[in-house]
């Protein structure tokens, strides 16, 4: 593979790394448009630095980009509806000393470890390595050493991820992790800027393999660096991402918090109130043929009567301009207790057990996004992605 002789070279180039911030977690009682949410990436306004490494998204430097930044003006993701939902689990994120009141084992509490818990997760929580002074990029931290990507990986941060590798090896290898284009839900879905945060697709889970190698390799030596910390170092720490086993999924989904929930939440319906000036942004989204004038209307007609819809990215009943021929943005609908985006629908996501994904998608029915069922992975596909977990080691510590 194009990794095996990898060599990180941003430091080289003077790179100040800004390892993302930590998450704001679920907020599932928005106000208005005003919701935590607005603190985001947007397509119209991405961040400077990637949310999954803390590089630079763009590097600039370099004549062998395949991507560049693109303006977008259209209206912000983030600001085109409201969700109406209990609070039950909207300011509760569970701390890893609360989680034995949920039978889950921590080390003040390691007798809790309940009977169906799997060894390959119950091995994490003894690691004794999460230093709070260290940053795993776009990750939440559930417990002591269970680390999981907040939100499902973006276009835009494939782009970044084929941007540094042909920084490094040339444009012609980095073409060869460009999705599948027979794959996609819209032909420009992966290089419109509309699309930006909305999640990759069309990817194999060997080139899925390839990007999880990569980002362990430049955030690994970006922190490094960043502490001055040389590899002999005691305090040099490894990050290591890849695809989350099928009981680590399930976790970060909730099963262990809501476990007579098949969702991980409490309520799966709710009212939406949709804001009417992004009506054109909902006309491109849901493919409509209606004019945006119309679909104005119909959104403030539709608000008035507060109808309750499902509030996962799902195959649903609801208004023609909140169809989904595609994904949707990233960051969108409530989080769950933990402040995970979309563990249900949007898209399936690989895992690490061969041929399975978990949570279903926007072509899914509801009941395919349930904790516990599974889909099938046979190749790219439009609806299917993924995000990490991150593991960390310290190798210099005995």
């Amino acid at each position: 593979m194009i990794f095996r002789d990898f060599t990180v070279s941003a430091g080289g180039r003077g790179l100040v790394v800004a390892l993302a911030l930590s998450p704001l977690g679920g907020c599932l009682l928005l106000k208005g448009y005003d919701s935590p949410q607005r603190l985001h990436a947007t397509s119209q306004r991405p961040w400077a630095a990637s949310e999954a490494t803390g590089l630079p998204l763009w590097p600039n430097s370099s004549k062998n980009n395949l991507f560049d930044y693109t303006t977008y003006e259209g209206y912000p993701d983030n600001r085109v509806l409201s969700v109406r939902s209990t609070g039950d689990t909207a300011t509760y994120r569970p701390r890893p000393a609360d989680l034995g009141r949920f039978g889950v084992a921590t080390p003040t509490n390691p007798a809790g470890r309940p009977e169906n818990m799997p060894d390959d997760l119950y091995k994490l929580y003894f690691a004794g390595i999460i230093r709070k002074d260290y940053v795993t990029p776009g990750t939440v931290e559930l417990d002591i050493a269970l680390h999981v990507d907040e939100v499902e990986l973006a276009n835009i941060e494939w782009q970044h991820f084929i941007n540094y590798v042909a920084l490094d090896s040339g444009r012609r290898a980095a073409a060869r992790y460009l999705p599948d284009p027979a794959r996609q839900p819209l032909p420009t879905y992966f290089t419109d800027p509309f699309y930006r945060y909305y999640p990759v697709t069309g990817v194999s889970r060997e080139q899925v393999e390839a990007y999880c190698r990569w980002r362990s390799a430049v955030t690994t030596e970006a922190l490094s660096q960043r502490r001055d910390f040389p590899p002999d170092h005691p305090d040099y720490m490894v990050m290591h991402y890849r695809l989350p086993t099928e009981a680590e999924w399930e976790y970060a989904a909730g099963i262990y918090l809501q476990p007579s929930e098949p969702h991980g939440q409490p309520q799966p319906h709710s009212s939406f109130h949709i804001n009417p000036k992004a009506a054109a942004y909902l006309r491109t989204r849901s493919q409509a043929t209606q004019p945006a004038a119309q679909i104005r209307r119909d959104i403030i007609a539709a608000n008035k009567a507060a109808a309750e819809i499902t509030q996962f990215n799902c195959q649903r009943q609801a208004p023609y301009y909140m169809a989904l021929p595609t994904p949707g943005y990233v960051f969108d609908l409530p989080a769950n207790a933990f402040g995970l985006f979309h563990m249900a629908g949007n898209v399936a996501e690989m895992i690490q057990e061969p041929g399975l994904t978990k949570g279903g998608s926007y072509r899914d029915s509801l009941a395919a996004c349930a904790i516990k069922a599974r889909g099938r992975y046979t190749g790219p596909a439009p609806d299917i992605g993924f995000r990490c977990v991150c593991e960390v080691s310290f190798p210099n510590r005995h």
